[in-house]
């Protein structure tokens, strides 16, 4: 059920349930803290290993140990859900015990269990440089009142409702199995309280998604050359086309010159000729990423080229690909790329930064109020990893308030407004042109994750160590 939530399935309707499975299998019968790791593991294998296929064509043993790794945090839930402070009371009440009593037990359980997995899911994107893809979050991406949510916690938050709400259905379940004909309106109040959650959640979420979008306007064209045995020269012969809708800024995706820039200036001023592009003071900025080669270093860079092609501005990678960009260095500024005498600054991702929401609440703190993702999916040749990893990257959006735009090689292409909607996208694997109007604030307000995003992993640690309090005292 896990694995048809997600891309390419997207069947967002089954994550309410499916972690029910497996909760069951820790609860019933007398398995050990051993069998209790195993089951957890082994879904993890099935789910994760499943997911990121994609990775086994490139590097089988990286997908082998990024699979094994990932199922040891199902497994650790899974364990921990069997624990004296994790397991769910299935016992026929005592006679006189308070039916009030027990429904707080259970939501107490709720609580403290879907702290545990939002704990985790913030954990694994953190660890060793982090991986955050398909939180349990991520099955909702259409689903824009849910998406809302994550102005206050990010995915992790959204994946504590969701977690919650599956821990409700299996405690509903087991207490009308153990209680038949003793249920009254205080027995069903921890289901009551976890529908009103739920709905209460959604009805936040839906009043927040009718935010103004924005005072500020401006034209863009984002280049998607596709699969391309000359990269340099079909990037400039689309971006004449695209002069055709008079953009502002051309954007090209990450390292689209398929060169180093800056040492082949002279090469693409003679094929912008070509195709009558002057690159003087009356074109628009270009911001393109490329490869530095610079005396403090080797970088994956982004570059915004004023008309004129002087005063450039350059963003560096900050996060690398573990064990693919060892020739790089990492950046270490999250300045935004500033459209000079404008209210526009891209806070530039390129690549997998779009998935890291640390990196996106850095951009928003460093004074950007547009999210810019360069990437290069093409590596892997595949729809899937194109698609999961777009849609993993849109819900920096909301977490920011910030709207997205994202250029890329093969796809995905896409516009991306502060709610998260896709507002337009270009067909993958297709050369195209994106040609839009973006409306953004040049102030914007930050949300509260972008401000306090911080202290929800305190907040889901001081749950669990209040259930455990709460157990020894009993005991």
């Amino acid at each position: 059920m896990l694995l048809l939530s997600f891309a390419p399935y997207e069947q967002d309707w089954l994550i309410w349930l499916a972690l029910t499975p497996l909760l069951a299998a820790a609860w019933l019968g007398k398995k050990n803290a051993r069998q209790r790791l195993l089951i957890g593991f082994v879904a993890g294998i099935i789910f994760y290993g499943s997911t990121f296929f994609w990775l086994g064509k490139v590097t089988p043993l990286g997908w082998l140990g990024l699979t094994l790794y990932l199922a040891l945090y199902p497994a650790v839930w899974t364990w921990f859900s069997g624990t004296r402070v994790g397991r769910l009371p299935l016992s026929r009440p005592e006679p006189g015990e308070s039916p009030w009593s027990r429904s707080l037990t259970s939501i107490s359980i709720a609580v403290t269990l879907a702290s545990a997995w939002a704990l985790l899911e913030w954990l694994r994107g953190w660890l060793f440089g982090g991986f955050t893809w398909n939180g349990l979050g991520v099955a909702l991406h259409a689903n824009i009142p849910f998406l809302q949510i994550t102005s206050i916690g990010g995915v992790p938050f959204l994946s504590w409702l969701i977690a919650f709400a599956n821990l409700i259905a299996v405690i509903t379940v087991a207490r009308i199995a153990t209680e038949a004909g003793r249920l009254t309106f205080a027995s069903r109040s921890d289901f009551t309280f976890g529908l009103a959650l739920v709905l209460g959640s959604f009805s936040l979420g839906l009043s927040l998604s009718f935010q103004e979008p924005g005072d500020r306007t401006i034209r863009l064209a984002l280049i998607q050359a596709g699969e391309t045995r000359d990269p340099l020269r079909d990037y400039l012969r689309l971006s004449s086309l695209a002069l055709l809708q008079n953009p502002a800024v051309i954007i090209w995706p990450e390292s689209a010159p398929g060169q180093p820039l800056l040492d082949s200036l002279d090469e693409v001023k003679k094929i912008a000729a070509e195709y009558d592009l002057t690159l003087d003071s009356n074109s628009p900025w270009l911001i393109t990423g490329s490869q530095e080669h610079s005396p403090d270093g080797s970088f994956n860079s982004a570059y915004a080229i004023p008309p004129g092609l002087t005063g450039l501005q350059t963003y560096r990678k900050r996060h690398l690909l573990p064990f693919y960009e060892n020739q790089f260095s990492p950046g270490k500024s999250a300045s935004p790329l500033w459209l000079i005498g404008t209210d526009t600054r891209f806070g530039p991702l390129i690549c997998y930064e779009d998935t890291l929401p640390s990196l996106a609440r850095a951009n928003t703190q460093a004074g950007a109020n547009i999210l810019l993702n360069l990437t290069d999916d093409s590596l892997f040749s595949d729809r899937v990893i194109e698609r999961q990893h777009f849609l993993n990257a849109l819900f920096r959006a909301p977490e920011t308030g910030l709207p997205l735009i994202r250029a890329s090689h093969t796809g995905i292409t896409a516009v991306v407004d502060a709610q998260g909607r896709v507002r337009q996208m270009l067909a993958a694997g297709t050369p195209g042109i994106l040609s839009t109007e973006l409306t953004f604030r040049a102030k914007p307000q930050p949300t509260f994750y972008s401000q306090f995003g911080f202290v929800w992993p305190w907040v889901w640690l001081g749950a669990i160590a209040l259930r455990l309090v709460m157990v020894r005292r009993k005991s």
